[in-house]
């Protein structure tokens, strides 16, 4: 056996790969093609290496619509707490995102984790996010890329959730939706879908209400979403995308664990009297 390999044995170990053709001084070699198949779908590249979730609202169809948790459940590496009933939620992706510095830094945002709503980032710059913007019946698909995607995508220690309001294909033209449950909730939806051969335009409205569980957890939010999508060519697509909100909710502030124990809904004394609350208007 040769102590090295010469320089045509390398080329034909890299033409193996490739379906190349050799020619050496006197005889012509024609390697076959080998295809490797790495995906079943297509993805793009630098996402491929991590840990992705995609999924769209057929996955979630029989939602309450109370909730982005609906779309984020069962996946693994992903955690969602409601903590007081309303939009005060909890968004843990592999630990990243399950507390801040002190009882106030999350009350009602998420940190560690880079939320994106229509391609647009939501995340503040110092990585804290508000999710105001997120309307769950409006919510048509999500992908969740759970790894440290920093050197991608910023300050996303904990990963990216990517959330899109723009209507699906099967979307039907008019929906119309009315939902009321415990603690005063109560919310009425409404969608509207123009679809052409090249575009489509979609209109949502929502406006939601709720008590909350805990004393000091009142809700009341109103919601409005707007998406055109027009294929120009058949390699150019335009998407524009317009969300608003008038967003407010108390917030009932954390309890010591004899105060848990006696009475679970009661509202943190300083909360309650300082009136803690979120109330943006985006």
């Amino acid at each position: 056996m040769p102590s090295r390999l010469s320089w045509s044995s390398v080329v034909g170990i890299l033409g193996l790969a490739g379906g190349l053709s050799i020619q050496a001084a006197d005889t012509t070699y024609t390697l076959p093609v080998v295809t490797v198949t790495a995906l079943r779908s297509a993805e793009l590249l630098p996402v491929v290496p991590y840990a992705l979730t995609h999924r769209t609202a057929e996955g979630w169809v029989a939602r309450r619509g109370y909730g982005i948790e609906e779309a984020l459940g069962w996946i693994p590496g992903v955690l969602v707490q409601d903590r007081a009933g309303t939009g005060d939620l909890r968004i843990v992706v592999r630990g990243f995102g399950a507390r801040g510095a002190g009882d106030r830094s999350n009350n009602g945002t998420t940190r560690g984790v880079r939320i994106l709503l229509d391609g647009v980032p939501v995340t503040e710059p110092d990585g804290r996010t508000a999710l105001d913007l997120l309307e769950p019946l409006a919510l048509t698909e999500v992908d969740v890329l759970r790894s440290n995607s920093t050197l991608l995508w910023g300050n996303a220690s904990g990963g990216v959730i990517a959330f899109r309001t723009v209507p699906l294909p099967s979307a039907l033209p008019f929906t119309l939706s009315a939902l009321a449950g415990g603690f005063g909730f109560r919310k009425v939806a409404a969608q509207i879908v123009f679809d052409s051969p090249s575009s489509t335009i979609g209109t949502t409205a929502a406006y939601t209400v709720s008590s909350g569980w805990r004393r000091h957890s009142e809700a009341r939010r109103w919601w409005a979403g707007w998406s055109l999508t027009s294929e120009l060519a058949s390699s150019t697509l335009v998407e524009l995308t317009a969300t608003f909100t008038a967003n407010r909710f108390n917030i009932p502030g954390p309890l010591s664990w004899e105060d848990f124990v006696r009475t679970p809904e009661a509202a943190n004394p300083t909360y309650q009297r300082q009136r803690a609350r979120r109330d943006n208007l985006i």
